[in-house]
């Protein structure tokens, strides 16, 4: 049976194989999972979750740089980053929704496409590369 860490776990990784997972997405997931959870309980368990996601290899962190591309950085400036944005302004999304990005790893992308719903995700992202473009 899978814990609702795993489950969150799951999504965001599912989520990141199409691109890189913003923190309104990590919150998001992590509420599913818990909804009659403080905000402080949420946040802690979307701080833990994201640690998780690091530490088993399967994401990386860091942030948009002005060309819009992932730009890593450590767990650990990434954790500094969250506690002056998302625990200290969790009641203003626009002041932590943007603060932190996931990427996968590809680990993280391995893993993803071994679940039956990632299976699947990666079979129509496929299929969706495959058609002509109408540029």
């Amino acid at each position: 049976m899978n814990t609702a860490r795993e489950i969150a776990r799951e999504e965001i990784l599912l989520d990141g194989m199409i691109d890189a997972v913003h923190m309104a997405v990590v919150d998001w997931h992590v509420k599913q999972q818990h909804p009659s959870a403080s905000d402080a309980e949420i946040q802690n368990e979307t701080l833990e979750t994201i640690r998780s996601l690091v530490g088993d290899g399967l994401v990386k962190t860091g942030y948009r740089g002005e060309d819009g591309n992932f730009v890593p950085e450590s767990l650990e400036q990434s954790m500094q980053e969250l506690r002056e944005s998302y625990v200290a302004h969790y009641d203003e999304p626009g002041e932590w929704m943007w603060s932190c990005w996931l990427e996968l790893t590809e680990k993280g992308k391995q893993f993803a496409v071994s679940t039956a719903k990632g299976h699947q995700l990666a079979r129509r992202e496929n299929e969706r590369k495959s058609l002509p473009s109408n540029d």
